[in-house]
């Protein structure tokens, strides 16, 4: 959690002042760019033509508390193009990574934030360590509050200014149509093979730390 920190710092201060006004094709070019560059060095990682665009059901999305689906009706990813732009690049290489196959949602979530940090997009490369810090402090809270509350005073004031704005966006909506589509969506993961249903999201996380031990940058 600590190095992704550092990370997440790192990329938040590399962005210029443009970075964070990207429209919506700058992003979803990248992302394609990104999945692209990172499938070509990786056999197990392939998309033939990756898609994706702004969801036109984005204003309904708010309210069920849903950054991005994967249509798999047109085989396009579809992103909620709505929410805070340094959340839309993470999640069109998520999306992007299940049209390559990637069905569990760790998968995705994983597959999404190995292209994120590999691209050369100052934006993207953010969003997936921004993700992945999030992912790895709610654990940290769930198991030890006095070791999040050292390492959250490592965190950058930008990026806390962008978990609180983050957040202040989706309170706006939450409602009883957000919790119905928890309860709705926990259940369809649980019947399609993903036992832990919205766990699995969470679950990315021992993909990373194996990942980084593979390196040699953790024991």
């Amino acid at each position: 959690t600590s190095m992704l920190i550092d990370s997440v710092n790192s990329s938040r201060a590399a962005l210029k002042p443009g970075d964070l006004q990207q429209s919506g094709q700058a992003i979803f070019k990248a992302s394609v760019q990104a999945v692209r560059k990172f499938s070509a060095g990786n056999p197990s990682f392939k998309t033939p033509d990756p898609k994706v665009k702004s969801s036109l059901l984005s204003p309904f999305l708010n309210y069920m508390g849903t950054a991005g689906y994967y249509n798999p009706f047109t085989a396009e990813a579809q992103i909620n193009g709505l929410m805070p732009v340094f959340l839309r690049p993470f999640v069109a290489c998520h999306e992007l990574a299940h049209q390559t196959g990637f069905g569990a949602e760790d998968e995705a979530n994983f597959a999404g934030f190995l292209s994120g940090i590999s691209s050369d997009d100052r934006l993207l490369k953010y969003s997936s360590y921004y993700m992945a810090t999030q992912e790895f402090l709610i654990e940290v809270w769930r198991t030890d509050s006095l070791a999040f509350n050292m390492m959250k005073k490592k965190i950058a004031v930008p990026v806390l200014e962008d978990f609180k704005t983050e957040k202040e966006y989706w309170t706006k909506y939450h409602g009883m149509a957000g919790a119905m589509s928890s309860i709705f969506y926990d259940n369809y993961l649980k019947a399609n093979k993903q036992p832990e249903g919205l766990k699995t999201y969470n679950r990315m996380i021992k993909l990373t730390m194996a990942y980084y031990s593979k390196k040699g940058l953790i024991k």
